[in-house]
């Protein structure tokens, strides 16, 4: 891993000191947890890393913990593997997942937008007129006594209207949603 030196030359402390500054506590505290819970025999922690070169990698730790009678740690076994590539591939397909994500989201937004604006339409083209007209019916039925009858039956038939653009309106959304 280290090309010069093998794992077991290395302290502990000259060790923690590669690895990220914001892991290390992390990375600290998860070994020593491992060691002192007397009934945990593996330990495993992935961690960025500057090797003595100063080239970042990303290391997966892992070790088998021998104890003896009393639950004690007494030795540690274990492996140091470069896992760079598969981090890299990780982070590239986060990232792609990500920018699907907001991809689908902006479709959302669009096509939401879209809809907005199409029933904006349909209501100020369409009902609003409907009912500005039952309104003025009504209006000049009152002020008109004797075209009374003539005057409501008009208004009737605009508010049927009305109520048959309103359905047509529900039944497209309804579908949308139902999709």
């Amino acid at each position: 891993l280290w090309g010069k030196h093998t794992w077991h030359t290395r302290g502990y402390r000259e060790m923690l000191g590669h690895i990220d500054e914001d892991q290390q506590e992390a990375f600290d505290r998860s070994f020593k947890k491992a060691l002192k819970v007397k009934t945990r025999d593996l330990w495993q922690h992935e961690c960025r890393y500057k090797d003595p070169d100063g080239n970042g990698k990303t290391l997966l730790f892992r070790s088998i913990i021998t104890r003896d009678d009393l639950g004690n740690a007494v030795r540690m076994t274990g492996s140091v593997q470069d896992i760079s590539d598969r981090a890299r591939l990780q982070q590239d397909l986060d990232k792609q997942r990500e920018e699907t994500h907001r991809a689908e989201l902006r479709s959302q937004f669009i096509a939401q937008e879209r809809e907005r604006n199409r029933l904006a339409i349909e209501l100020h083209d369409h009902i609003n007129p409907l009912l500005a007209g039952a309104s003025l019916h009504v209006d000049i039925a009152e002020q008109d006594p004797a075209n009374r009858e003539s005057y409501l039956l008009q208004t009737r038939s605009l508010i049927y209207e009305c109520m048959q653009e309103i359905k047509k309106v529900s039944h497209h959304l309804s579908h949308h949603f139902l999709r």
